[in-house]
């Protein structure tokens, strides 16, 4: 009975099935790093299953890298992640510092629309009003 569930239910014979998967897996715009590196574990243990080596974990590291954006894929390579969670967690390091350089970038660019936005106002104040305004700041 046992082996009739395993043959209808289980993922022997899927296995080509999973590493296309695997092959073609990309990371999605709704999904973390972390979610990546847990679908990849999955994937993995069903398209190669009881199978656990250097190998494998070669193959892990290198769907993940291969499932990022080309630019993140690039700065991970060059970090030398040893294996796939060494891997996510280098992605990680880099997706924090491009929204910490981003956050700065947008920062800076509300703070020149605000100079802006303030250097037209004065510039369209009467000259003596312009000097009263000068006095109270």
């Amino acid at each position: 009975m046992v082996e009739k569930l395993r043959n209808r239910y289980g993922a022997k014979g899927l296995e080509a099935r999973y590493k296309n998967e695997l092959r073609c897996r990309r990371h999605r715009k709704d999904e973390t790093l972390r979610e990546l590196s847990q679908d990849i574990n999955r994937l993995m243990a069903l398209a190669f299953p009881g199978e656990q080596s250097a190998i494998t974990d070669h193959l892990a590291q290198e769907a993940f890298i291969q499932a990022l954006d080309s630019d993140l894929a690039y700065q991970v390579l060059t970090r030398e992640p040893k294996n796939l969670d060494d891997a996510c967690r280098k992605a990680q390091q880099v997706e924090v510092s491009r929204q910490g350089i981003q956050a700065a970038a947008e920062a800076r660019e509300g703070l020149m629309l605000v100079a802006k936005l303030e250097m037209s106002r004065r510039l369209k104040m009467p000259r003596g009003r312009r000097l009263i305004g000068r006095m109270m700041n």
